[in-house]
């Protein structure tokens, strides 16, 4: 009987070893989790901003293509109108 009551007091503390390690273990996992989040923040949002300025330079570079377009739009214009009726 004692030797039954012992190998339960043994198993006891065991499984309270135990469950004392798996609460450090998610406190750890929270402690983790919550490291990352803090320290991941940052990095999502300077790539939001290399995103926008990505976007920016985008968007001026559409706009000079644009502005060249109409440019040489002009100069088709004026040596279909103005050169070439000249030459012939």
């Amino acid at each position: 009987m004692q030797h039954d009551s012992d190998q339960l007091k043994k198993e006891d503390t065991i499984l309270a070893r135990v469950e004392s390690l798996n609460k450090e273990l998610d406190e750890l996992r929270c402690r983790l989790d919550s490291h990352f989040a803090r320290n991941l923040k940052p990095d999502t949002e300077q790539a939001q901003e290399k995103a926008q300025q990505s976007d920016n330079v985008l968007d001026e570079i559409l706009a000079t293509q644009a502005a060249g377009e109409a440019k040489l739009a002009d100069i088709i214009r004026i040596i279909s109108s103005e050169v070439l009726p000249k030459i012939s």
